[in-house]
């Protein structure tokens, strides 16, 4: 079995965005990335591409090859998707809290490590952390042989989470109801970690996508925008996904933004905010008296309830909600117009923007110091990049990463072969052993299952 075929194997049962990342996937629980759809023959084209060196004549000028346009759309627009998808799992306040549960639940590996077994609930821990992330299909509710064509209507709903036992508990879901034209319910999806995540990527697919577009000469950057559009509203429209598209309908609803790329450029600022929210964060929530009245829990017990809750449960699905709920309403057609609106609302939130940034940004720094320590050769590697990647995020415009700052991985392809996706010159993992560190972690997978299926 080769290394492609052991992955698919292992990270099958947890690949929350199976669904929607059809073309490449990340694996959370071994931090590598797959690009099934692509081979070598796509990125030695583009070497052969590049080398004719007018790429940046291309961009500058609005003058694009289409040749080199379709093979950067497809080849960067898939490979800057997953790299989203591992700079928000390593190097965001939410993402190094994930890496250190990891590495605490793979180092009660008896069989490597020799713990003791009061150690063993970390591994658990961990394992329904990353169950997390995604929720059981049961929550998402479709209406058979409703007609799920355009337009749509949505409305914000909550309810409660069941508990091991089959209880209700007091965890609340926080829901988004589509609905036809008749006023018939299409589906109802959960705002949950996976949407905040899947946002996030899409944002940087899409808006890279754009990018390109704007290079193009303008009779073919008319068609090619006219066929982003059509395609990224595919996306957003297909009633089997709503769970991976909640966040960008949420915004673009309050805010009637009809422009595509205007509404992933502001998901993009919210989602960073919300993976970078620490614990304290969550802690100093305090609402002004214009926010209470906003979010109606000023006279509603019930809604305070589900608000109170869903803080405490540390549900960034909500706190997605709540923030662009509480911008104030705006066209956002500048980063600095987004910048604005976003600290509005945190300040409606307690919150100061620029002190929940730097917050997390001493998490990350903490993180990497403690991590750099770990008896996992891979984990402590990977240490030294998180906090630059952290600053790399931060400092992107209009919400587009430049990637050829970052520090990332090599990839695994779908003929197996493995090659560095990323254009930067100075990424120190360029060299990162993708196969050794999988061989790794998964060692450490596998445990955490074995353990879990133990805890009855």
């Amino acid at each position: 079995m080769n290394f492609l075929q052991k992955r698919e194997k292992t990270s099958a049962s947890w690949n929350c965005f199976s669904k929607a990342d059809v073309l490449g996937s990340f694996d959370f629980m071994t931090l590598t990335i797959s690009l099934d759809s692509l081979d070598i023959n796509d990125f030695n084209h583009l070497g052969s591409l590049l080398a004719r060196g007018d790429y940046t004549d291309g961009i500058l000028n609005r003058n694009l090859e289409y040749d080199l346009y379709e093979t950067l759309k497809k080849i960067y627009g898939l490979s800057f998707h997953e790299y989203t998808h591992f700079i928000d799992s390593t190097s965001t306040a939410w993402g190094v809290s994930f890496l250190l549960s990891l590495n605490e639940a793979y180092l009660t590996n008896h069989d490597i490590f020799g713990v003791e077994e009061s150690e063993y609930h970390k591994a658990k821990h961990f394992f329904d952390l990353a169950k997390s992330f995604k929720l059981p299909d049961y929550y998402t509710a479709k209406t058979p042989g409703v007609d799920p064509s355009t337009p749509w209507s949505y409305q914000v709903t909550a309810g409660k989470r069941f508990n091991s036992k089959g209880q209700l508990s007091d965890v609340p879901i926080t829901f988004i109801s589509f609905g036809n034209s008749n006023n018939e319910r299409i589906v109802r999806s959960p705002l949950s970690m996976v949407a905040v995540l899947e946002v996030s990527a899409m944002a940087q697919e899409i808006l890279y996508k754009s990018f390109l577009v704007n290079a193009l000469p303008e009779d073919t950057r008319i068609v090619e925008s006219r066929i982003l559009q059509k395609e990224s509203l595919k996306f957003i429209y297909n009633h089997q996904l709503t769970e991976y598209s909640a966040c960008a309908h949420l915004v673009a609803n309050i805010h009637g933004l009809t422009d595509i790329i205007m509404a992933y450029s502001v998901c993009e600022r919210i989602a960073t905010v919300v993976l970078n929210f620490t614990d304290n964060c969550f802690d100093e929530i305090s609402f002004s008296d214009l926010a209470k009245k906003t979010l109606n829990i000023d006279t509603n017990k019930s809604l305070e309830a589900i608000t109170e809750n869903s803080i405490k449960s540390r549900d960034r699905g909500y706190i997605f909600y709540l923030i662009c709920l509480l911008m104030p309403k705006n066209n956002y057609e500048s980063c600095e117009e987004i910048l604005k609106g976003i600290s509005a609302s945190l300040e409606a939130m307690g919150l100061d923007y620029y002190q929940v940034l730097m917050a997390a940004r001493r998490e990350v720094e903490v993180a990497s110091q403690t991590l750099s320590k770990s008896p996992i050769k891979c984990i402590s590697e990977l240490s030294g990049s998180l906090l630059k990647n952290f600053d790399q995020k931060l400092s992107t415009k209009r919400g587009m990463y430049d990637f050829s700052s970052f520090d990332l991985p090599p990839v695994l392809l779908g003929d197996c072969e493995i090659v560095s996706a990323s254009p930067g010159v100075g990424n120190t993992l360029k060299k990162y052993d993708i196969e050794e560190a999988y061989n790794e972690l998964v060692q450490g997978q596998l445990w955490v299952e074995r353990f879990s299926e133990a805890c009855t």
